[in-house]
């Protein structure tokens, strides 16, 4: 006796392979984001183990970004009264912000160019910001862009949200400043006397995950999950 042909139902067939082809297409983008980012983790890596920058290697190369996350040791003139407070930034638990403060570099014993100083968490602004020439060691990052549920900064009420630099250029009076953010992780004043206790330091390496892998992992697993699906639905003999 012949037996019938199998007769695939059409549309579970379809929706199927579609729905396989969308998971193992994450998992290839998955797979693609994680050699991307093990490269930038290597550059970072290779960054930190490069010598610190000093104030005239970044003036000289204002018009970039190309010495992201070096070290650098900046000598300038602290200019806290233009410092404020971006928010809400958590840390152990607690929220707070980050404390910004403007690094005038000098150039023929006069102001000339702004480095923005992240000085590190803190739970409310502290009232012994320092005043004077220092040196602020660190890692250059740039300013991270605002999420989409970021409110809009409001200068009017000096409530930052996220770090807008030309925004803060104009309402601080801010004269050209370099597109780093300086995380420090260390200061030394040029005046013994100068106090930095007000100084809660943030670290200074990028916190970057690397789950790729693991999410490569699940889209696959899920597109083999699919496969199995079919196959008992729609493949598994009859019993007699």
């Amino acid at each position: 006796m012949i037996k019938p042909a199998l007769r695939l139902p059409v549309w579970a067939t379809i929706f199927t392979v579609i729905g396989i082809a969308i998971l193992i297409t994450l998992g290839m983008w998955q797979l693609h984001r994680l050699e991307w980012k093990e490269n930038l983790l290597s550059q970072i890596a290779a960054a930190q183990d490069s010598e610190p920058l000093g104030a005239a290697t970044l003036v000289d190369s204002r018009q970039d970004t190309r010495y992201l996350y070096h070290p650098a040791a900046i000598y300038g003139l602290y200019d806290s009264a233009k410092s404020f407070l971006i928010g809400p930034r958590t840390h152990n638990g607690e929220a707070g912000y980050h404390l910004i403060v403007p690094l005038q570099i000098l150039e023929d014993n006069r102001p000339a160019y702004t480095l923005l100083v992240n000085r590190g968490w803190v739970a409310a602004r502290p009232t012994d910001l320092p005043e004077g020439f220092i040196t602020v060691t660190g890692m250059l990052r740039t300013a991270e862009p605002a999420g989409a549920f970021v409110p809009p900064n409001n200068p009017a009420a000096d409530e930052w949200y996220s770090l807008d630099i030309a925004q803060l250029t104009a309402t601080k009076g801010l004269q050209n400043v370099l597109p780093y953010i300086l995380y420090a992780t260390g200061e030394n004043p040029a005046d013994p006397a100068m106090s930095v206790a007000g100084a809660y330091h943030a670290p200074g390496g990028p916190m970057l995950a690397n789950n790729h892998r693991q999410y490569a992992g699940f889209w696959f697993a899920m597109a083999a999950v699919l496969v199995v699906i079919y196959i008992l639905r729609f493949l598994r003999p009859a019993k007699a």
